[in-house]
């Protein structure tokens, strides 16, 4: 019988750590503790400093302190706005970047004034891609902008500003379709709004475009529509709904959402926004609340906001059970009524994310309660 423990070979480490390091992420840090063991420790390295986030000055002072050490392991780097990096900053990342031997991919906040850095990210002889979220300044049109990508667009846009970009090599992640870019019939038939969003994917050329991401204002077609989508847009992946005021109770709207959600077959992420009030809970405390309501009771705030929590949270889970695609789901909803004395008040409101976390298709996460509504 061994007595002490055996290390594990380096190859089965790494294959274990790697596994980990690229699970799908929440939208949330989570605290792994200290990596004690010398051996993972040395097998944790290359995912640790894979991905470096520089949010302010300080963030960027750390990294040169330790670009010996994380230097040779670092692919991507994000940037974040200018607000926060200032020219201190930035001007530490421009020393220490020629020591990035292994960097390919830049996430760049806030192009528009960081001219100089952009350049010196374009210049770096193993970028692949700059990442942009905003047009870079107009003089970048004198150089080669083939390795910059613009993230969004959308079809609002003049044309005309974008085509000097293009011309000098600039390519668009993905395109916002707004109304009336959608045609009549789909409008007519759609909701009051859809916003379409298009997006590149690897090995399709430039005329082709995959619709990852719907958002949409429901009426009263909901789950034709929703039909509708999910047959003609097989390939989405994030849906938002975000449910109209005036749309009133919906009747099995739990088992009729839950089955159309199940129809996309890469459906990964819902936003939904404001649905209690569709849910049977929601619709009956907004009529309990009415002025001049003839009821024997009044449910307290306390016992509001736990009964629109447990039923939001009883339709995540049914919605989970059957979407089995799904991993994340954000939620944003508000209830307002009048209390004992007439007055028009907050009854409930979350935000956060929830998240399933296994095969069992358990909801994870909280919901915060949002005092700002």
């Amino acid at each position: 019988m061994c007595l002490y423990p055996v290390p594990l070979p380096n190859e089965l480490l790494h294959w274990i750590v790697e596994d980990i390091a690229y699970t799908p992420k929440v939208p949330w840090r989570q605290n792994l503790g200290d990596t004690v063991n010398w051996q993972l420790r040395r097998a944790c390295l290359p995912f640790l400093f894979r991905e470096i986030w520089i949010r302010h000055d300080e963030d960027a002072k750390k990294l040169e302190e330790h670009i010996a050490l994380c230097a040779r392991f670092i692919k991507t780097l994000f940037l974040c706005d200018v607000d926060d990096l200032t020219e201190v900053g930035e001007q530490i990342v421009s020393r220490i970047l020629p020591q990035l031997e292994q960097l390919l991919d830049v996430k760049l906040a806030g192009c528009l004034k960081r001219t100089d850095l952009l350049k010196t990210m374009i210049a770096h002889p193993t970028v692949t891609s700059v990442l942009v979220n905003v047009l870079p300044n107009v003089s970048m049109c004198d150089l080669d902008l083939s390795k910059v990508i613009l993230n969004r667009a959308s079809s609002e846009w003049p044309l005309s500003p974008l085509e000097q970009y293009f011309d000098r090599g600039m390519r668009l992640l993905s395109l916002i379709l707004e109304p009336p870019f959608v045609d009549n019939q789909s409008r007519n038939n759609n909701d009051k709004t859809i916003r379409i969003l298009l997006a590149k994917a690897n090995g399709l050329s430039s005329q082709e475009w995959l619709v990852t991401e719907i958002t949409m204002r429901t009426g009263h077609l909901l789950t034709n529509n929703l039909s509708l989508l999910a047959s003609s847009f097989p390939e989405l992946e994030v849906l938002r709904l975000n449910f109209d005021s005036d749309l009133g109770k919906y009747d099995n709207i739990q088992e009729d959402l839950s089955s159309v959600f199940a129809q996309f077959s890469y459906l990964r992420v819902v936003h939904i926004v404001d649905i209690v009030r569709r849910l049977p809970f929601g619709s009956e405390i907004e009529n309990r609340m009415r002025p001049g309501r003839q009821v024997e009771t009044t449910p307290t705030l306390h016992e509001i906001r736990v009964g629109a929590e447990r039923e939001l949270l009883a339709f995540i889970s049914c919605v989970a059970k059957q979407v089995r695609t799904l991993d994340l789901v954000y939620i944003d909803d508000a209830g307002s009524g009048y209390d004992d004395d007439e007055e028009y008040i907050q009854l409930w409101g979350f935000k956060g994310w929830l998240h399933v976390l296994n095969s069992k298709r358990v909801i994870g996460g909280t919901l915060a309660l949002d005092h700002t509504i």
